[in-house]
């Protein structure tokens, strides 16, 4: 500290004891370029309880500080080489949370600004008293031990909520299982009564969702299309056997009983909040464009999107499959019949995307499921036969 003196002052001799313990193992780096006086400063700090490091320039100190934890940095500013500031400003690249002091007898508001912009916890002019310095050091851990136990604080707080977060979605991931499991178990109880529309159910779900997401369909709005298809023929629980397997046309009153599945699967649905969206796609997937469908008679643009979605979808599906009442037609005759209903049965739009999907996606969809079903088939036969 070549700028000048200090003084020795009266130590102060309230709480040595407390210091001792409260500051045990505390390390402290002393840089200046006069070997006395930073000697005479670390005897003192050694006295108060600290462990003392010595370093005789900023380079120094600065290798000091790459190789070694240190609590606190006392430093000269005017020293040989890299200067307390330059000190300064690397000790806190660093470490942002240690605390640097630094002791001079500039009186320079320019350099007093300076130090403390670029993180300076204290600027000591001289002279001072080595009490006095006793004290802004014990300031300084305070402040550090302030700042790493908010840190510790802050890491424990997202580490409990990383956790929690874990828990939670690990929760959702078993509730979603169990409710993916419910709604399979549903649907197979509905193809199981009628193995001719074996299936029929997921693959009008794959082409819903192959339509909804030409049409722009993302997030909760193309999971409802999912859900809704998959469901949609969910209220046939409710319709008797005689009716939805009767071989040939309906009469009017088995007409009335079956246009009543809508309602049916509608009620089942709604109150499972997770379904209500997809429930709006069962309770209207038999509405037409033109106002002729059931079980209300919407049209246009009052019929839920995704029911509108659905209807082409379902479409597809129907005519190139088996029914009791039918044999499955070609793809080619789907396609010309959805084109040939827009504006009636069906919305222009959803028919417009429809036309835009190349034929072999749909094709590849209804092949996949005959493959499975196929090979469900063959090992069931196996299973007899053993």
């Amino acid at each position: 500290m070549r700028d000048g003196p200090f003084t020795h002052g009266g130590i102060c001799q309230r709480g040595m004891e407390r210091r001792l313990d409260m500051n045990d193992k505390r390390r402290l780096l002393v840089v200046d370029d006069e070997h006395a006086i930073a000697e005479l400063l670390s005897r003192h700090l050694e006295r108060e309880g600290y462990r003392v490091s010595l370093a005789f320039d900023g380079d120094e100190a600065l290798e000091t500080l790459e190789n070694a934890t240190f609590d606190v940095v006392l430093t000269d500013i005017r020293m040989p080489g890299r200067d307390g500031i330059a000190l300064l400003e690397a000790s806190k690249q660093l470490d942002s949370t240690l605390p640097v002091i630094v002791l001079t007898s500039i009186n320079d508001v320019d350099t007093a600004v300076h130090a403390m912009r670029l993180g300076a916890d204290d600027y000591i002019l001289k002279p001072f008293t080595l009490d006095a310095l006793s004290v802004a050091v014990e300031r300084a851990l305070e402040r550090r031990e302030l700042i790493l136990s908010n840190r510790r604080h802050r890491e424990e707080l997202e580490l409990a909520v990383e956790e929690k977060t874990r828990k939670l979605r690990l929760a959702l991931s078993e509730v979603q299982g169990t409710f993916n499991a419910t709604v399979e178990a549903m649907v197979s109880s509905i193809e199981a009564r009628d193995c001719e529309t074996q299936h029929h159910c997921r693959r009008a779900r794959e082409y819903t969702l192959m339509l909804a997401h030409r049409l722009g369909l993302r997030g909760r709005d193309l999971r409802d299309a999912g859900w809704g298809s998959l469901l949609h023929d969910v209220g046939k629980i409710g319709v008797a056997d005689s009716i939805l397997l009767k071989q040939g046309p309906l009469d009017d009153d088995e007409w009335g009983d079956m246009r009543k599945h809508p309602i049916i699967g509608y009620r089942l649905l709604s109150p499972i909040r997770f379904l209500h969206g997809a429930s709006q796609i069962v309770l209207h997937h038999h509405e037409r464009w033109d106002g002729t469908g059931y079980p209300y008679g919407k049209q246009g643009e009052e019929i839920p999107f995704g029911a509108r979605i659905f209807m082409v979808a379902d479409a597809v599906e129907t005519i190139t499959s088996v029914r009791p009442y039918k044999n499955a037609l070609p793809f080619e005759a789907a396609e010309e019949e959805v084109v040939r209903c827009a504006g009636s049965h069906f919305d222009p739009a959803v028919v417009d995307a429809f036309r835009q999907i190349p034929r072999s996606n749909w094709i590849s969809i209804r092949e996949k499921y005959f493959a499975d079903l196929d090979q469900t088939r063959t090992q069931d036969e196996s299973a007899i036969v053993v």
